[in-house]
Order: C-alpha cells, then sequence, then structure tokens
C-alpha cells in the first residue's frame, strides 16, 4: 500500500495511481471530509441528484466545472487563493507532460 502525507492527512494512494487528477481528487476529498460532509450533501448543494459526479472529482476521472467552484469554496471553507494556486499547478503539470510528449 502506498500512503502520502497531504493537506495534514495520510492517503492510501491506490485508488489514485491510474488517474488524470491525482492532486485535485485528493485535495477535493480532504477539504470535504474536513468539513465533514458527505458526498451526497455536497452534490445536493451543487444541483446534482446523485453523489456519482462528487464521487469522479475525488477519484481524479475528472474537475468539478469551473461554475461549481464558488460553491465549493464556499461549502468546503476553501481560500479562493488555494483553490486557485491548485488548478495552476495542475494545468502546469497537464501542459508540461503533453510537451514532453511531442
Amino acid at each position: 500500500m502506498l500512503t502520502l502525507i497531504k493537506f495534514g492527512f495520510v492517503i492510501d494512494q491506490s485508488c489514485y495511481m491510474n488517474t488524470k487528477f491525482k492532486t485535485t481528487a485528493i485535495f477535493f476529498r480532504q477539504k470535504r471530509l474536513k468539513v465533514k460532509l458527505n458526498q451526497e450533501f455536497v452534490a445536493k448543494q451543487l444541483g446534482y441528484e446523485t453523489s456519482q459526479m462528487i464521487s469522479n472529482w475525488e477519484r481524479g476521472i475528472c474537475l468539478p466545472p469551473n461554475d461549481k467552484l464558488p460553491n465549493l469554496v464556499e461549502l468546503y471553507k476553501i481560500p479562493r487563493k488555494e483553490i486557485l494556486n491548485l488548478y495552476m499547478a495542475e494545468t502546469q503539470k497537464q501542459v508540461l507532460k503533453y510537451l514532453k510528449k511531442s
């Protein structure tokens, strides 16, 4: 089992190994857990009928839509600068990955 200490939590990385957005997935999951919200509650607050979308974000399959970020900042009590820095770092990592391929 691989573990990582990120954002003050020990995380089992095995469920993130083949994901595109591992760092973002860990971030959103830990922020949700920190404020003691479940995926179903977050989904309802964001207008989703099921928690599948939240699960997808937390497994690194996709990122939250940009129009949901203000709601997530509020729900998870995330400083705006922190989420901006996260997205900038994630974007830079993805761009560098594609540039190395060419």
